[in-house]
């Protein structure tokens, strides 16, 4: 344990399970130097600021919510930076906050799922990095005890890393800003479900926040906000390859050219496709395999007419690069409609006769593949005239 300038234990951002939280650190310790002479001194030299007082009953904006400004805590915070680091560095701290309209706040998505060994920028200055890039916060600590507390073969999957960009939001909360904040909430989403597309990766959106630093939040405050995202879970996180990037990076791009109702369906068919890569039941895979697809092949067919024909024939026609191909792949979506059927309508696969579900297992990994296929056509290229490519119309 090391000890600062206010002979106070310097907070500790360690990872072992017993170290409390940085936020429960800071507010033990300093609400109880607030008692004492020199604590009342700065409480009264805080009160007496003009700008300070401007602050009283103001609602906080912290990027993803808002707080209520309290003196109190502005006081412990300015004490945990001179204890931590120096008086002049507190000071200075100080002046700057209480100067500015504006402040910058890493704006962050936690995905479960994946892994990186260095922070890789997308687009936008929308970059995904690992865990141990993150700002330091009480988020970053309990994910990482987390971490060293699941040994066991198959653990709980906690974040790996998170999708960021870094931003200025006003000091004080405006329905304009909360607005923004969402559109860029949304691209942060886009991103995680378009990393589904990259190969064996199933990414999961978890948890979105904001941090700041030398703010009276920050590490101070735990986070700014936060918005808890629960989805089917999934397995150990899979390392992507700096190849996958650039890939990503295209997907990207033609998310931003969509951003209409063409998104929306597509960003769902990509919810459902991930689903289905963390899925262990049989049935579960099936189901959102062909939910998933139906949303792209079938968009139009408003009457629910000849679905498991319209079902097979688009989908091969999209993807297949010869004659051959197609005749497979019309068979492989014959027999994916056929399963989900049966599963939708009694609730059992093949009539729950083991020797022949064991096939259906066997068939799973090209299902998926044809999927990922479509998925990948339709997010570059576009939804197809269904019409002209099933008649194969130029």
């Amino acid at each position: 344990m090391y000890f600062g300038n206010l002979q106070q234990p310097k907070v500790s951002t360690a990872t072992h399970h017993h170290e409390q939280s940085p936020v429960m650190q800071i507010y033990e310790r300093y609400s109880e130097l607030l008692e004492q002479p020199f604590g009342i001194e700065i409480l009264e030299r805080l009160r007496k600021d003009r700008r300070v007082n401007d602050m009283d009953g103001k609602l906080l904006y912290l990027g993803a919510s808002g707080s209520r400004f309290d003196v109190n805590n502005l006081a412990m915070w300015y004490l945990s930076v001179w204890n931590d680091q120096s008086k002049e560095r507190a000071d200075q701290a100080l002046e700057d906050y209480l100067d500015r309209d504006t402040y910058p706040v890493t704006k962050a998505l936690w995905v479960k799922g994946i892994e990186l060994s260095e922070a890789v920028e997308v687009a936008n200055e929308i970059s995904i990095v690992s865990i141990h890039e993150m700002p330091m916060s009480s988020d970053k600590i309990n994910f990482l005890r987390q971490r060293l507390q699941c040994q066991a073969p198959d653990p709980v999957p906690i974040p790996e890393a998170a999708i960021i960009i870094n931003c200025e939001v006003p000091k004080y909360a405006s329905p304009a800003e909360d607005s923004l904040f969402w559109s860029i909430e949304e691209d942060l989403l886009a991103l995680a479900w378009l990393l589904n597309l990259l190969p064996r990766v199933s990414c999961t959106p978890f948890y979105s926040t904001c941090y700041a630093e030398d703010v009276p939040f920050g590490i101070f405050g735990g986070s700014g906000g936060g918005l808890p995202l629960s989805d089917v879970p999934g397995g150990r996180a899979r390392k992507i390859s700096d190849e996958s990037f650039e890939e990503l990076r295209q997907y990207f791009g033609c998310y931003q050219s969509k951003k209409t109702g063409e998104w929306r369906r597509i960003q769902f068919a990509l919810k459902r496709f991930s689903q289905a890569r963390r899925r262990d039941e049989v049935e579960d895979i099936i189901l959102d395999l062909c939910i998933s697809l139906e949303m792209l092949l079938l968009n139009d067919n408003d009457n629910n007419n000849q679905l498991s024909l319209a079902f097979r024939l688009r989908g091969s026609w999209l993807i297949a690069e010869s004659d051959i191909e197609r005749v497979e792949i019309f068979k492989q979506l014959k027999d994916l409609y056929n399963y989900r059927s049966q599963v939708a309508h009694s609730g059992m696969l093949c009539k729950n006769k083991p020797n022949k579900i064991v096939n259906v297992r066997k068939q799973v990994r090209g299902f998926i593949e044809i999927a990922e296929r479509i998925l990948r056509k339709v997010i570059l290229d576009g939804t197809p005239d269904w019409t002209k490519l099933v008649l194969n119309v130029k």
